[in-house]
């Protein structure tokens, strides 16, 4: 009795997956599988299908799991011998199907997904429709994204100059299936290290990087990210995501259209420097002051100062408009000051690479000097907190190191460096303003004290 009910159960299991596998491999436009919580069995088939979705009730799982997984593991070394006759491949193809909706994080069932795809048994577009239907249910599986990105790996490989198109093709579904499993998961790491492995292996080591494509795909993820931090600006994530684009215009090796106007306008009123009339390299010069090494007929060297150009201009927009609209939006989050934190130590990071300088922002312990009131040297800088703190009676007197005094180099006496920290003081100062909340008082005296003590900004 209990051996005919294991194969009734058996019998069923094999149907659903068969009805499972013939969607999946005539419906190209699937969208996403879930598992539906239905606890009876109501005499009719499991499987539910749908406007391009697919769906299991739950009453069946645990009997269609057993199946699976002791049919897979009873054929498994067969299979890594490649001594299985071609039914029961198509059999575990089938099997492996099911498996891994259900339950994605076992290695050893991607592993056979593998061998089967290097003996050219299953093609490699029904994998990644699988891998996205496994990801719309399990979000954060990391052995989904790792088995996508092998796939991905065994694509791009043809990939030249002749198939641009079909990297950029490639890249929109990646970063497609990124974003669904963003939305579904907060602060989903994995997600979001998919769309820059995406970036990283399509376009920058493919002929994409050498095609004008290249700058309109980081321009329009930008465009992206504004988009996604102003729904989820609490996610670091997202941030992390746009600085990781940020960092990507400097890798550009085209020079393509003239500088987005979006920009120019957003930083025009801070700046006062306008790109139409200072092309490249006197745009920087005013910015941070003359270079002498500049070869201005060397092509590879007006390409880097066009993407320097393009890279201040960005960070620049952030700086003075995004994160102060952020910051009146949203106060008290901090992932808006790191951002801020970001954005200011690569600017002045570009600053000095643009010059050739190297910047000495750590103190060194002689240079630090605790004075006391009644002692305080006039080769002292006073960096205590005392003129916001008093001006907004925000009790904390705490003693901080006095820094001396050193001879400025010429990023700091730039254009870009003294308004940076015209704007600091006026940001912070802002944002303490008035009846703000205890975190996002704390947050702009951390984030005072990181600037003066990190970056020596000690006229804030």
């Amino acid at each position: 009795m209990q051996t005919t009910r294991l194969e009734e159960d058996n019998s069923m299991s094999e149907r659903i997956l068969t009805d499972i596998q013939h969607i999946i491999y005539n419906d190209i436009s699937l969208k996403e599988f879930s598992i539906v919580p239905v606890t009876e069995n109501k005499n009719k088939s499991p499987v539910l299908y749908e406007e391009h979705n697919l769906g299991l009730e739950s009453w069946c799982i645990k009997h269609v799991y057993r199946y699976v997984y002791m049919e897979l593991f009873r054929v498994r070394p067969l299979l890594r011998k490649n001594r299985l006759p071609q039914h029961n491949v198509e059999k575990i193809n089938k099997l492996l199907i099911g498996a891994l909706l259900i339950h994605p994080d076992v290695s050893t069932f991607w592993n056979m997904r593998r061998e089967l795809v290097q003996y050219g048994e299953i093609s490699l577009d029904k994998e990644l429709l699988l891998t996205k239907l496994v990801l719309s249910h399990k979000n954060k599986s990391n052995e989904a994204f790792a088995y996508r990105k092998w796939i991905l790996t065994r694509l791009i490989k043809s990939i030249n100059k002749e198939r641009v198109n079909f990297a950029i093709l490639l890249l929109d579904e990646e970063f497609s299936v990124s974003e669904m499993a963003a939305q579904k998961a907060q602060n989903n790491y994995h997600a979001w290290n998919h769309r820059i492995w995406c970036i990283e292996n399509i376009a920058k080591k493919t002929a994409v990087v050498e095609s004008p494509e290249y700058l309109n795909i980081i321009l329009s993820q930008l465009d992206f990210s504004v988009e996604w931090i102003d729904k989820h600006v609490s996610e670091h994530s997202g941030f992390q995501y746009r600085q990781y684009l940020c960092n990507s215009i400097l890798n550009n090796t085209v020079e393509t259209a003239p500088y987005n106007q979006n920009y120019q306008f957003l930083i025009a009123p801070y700046v006062g420097i306008d790109i139409m009339r200072y092309k490249n390299i006197p745009y920087l010069n005013k910015l941070l002051g003359n270079r002498e090494s500049v070869i201005r007929n060397d092509p590879e060297e007006m390409l880097k100062c066009y993407n320097y150009v393009y890279y201040f201009i960005i960070l620049l927009s952030d700086l003075f408009y995004y994160i102060r609209k952020l910051n009146e939006m949203f106060p008290g989050h901090e992932s808006i000051w790191y951002h801020r934190r970001y954005v200011i130590y690569h600017l002045l990071k570009a600053a000095y690479d643009y010059h050739g300088l190297t910047w000495k922002r750590n103190l060194d312990l002689n240079e630090v000097y605790i004075s006391n009131f009644e002692n305080i040297s006039n080769n002292i800088i006073n960096c205590d907190l005392g003129i916001v703190q008093e001006k907004y009676q925000v009790r904390d007197r705490k003693r901080y190191p006095k820094i001396l005094k050193y001879e400025l180099d010429k990023v700091e006496t730039s254009f870009l460096h003294s308004r940076i920290i015209q704007d600091e003081a006026v940001f912070i100062s802002e944002s303490i303003a008035g009846n703000c909340s205890d975190v996002q008082r704390d947050l702009a005296q951390r984030h005072e004290k990181w600037s003066k003590f990190v970056l020596r900004f000690n006229r804030i």
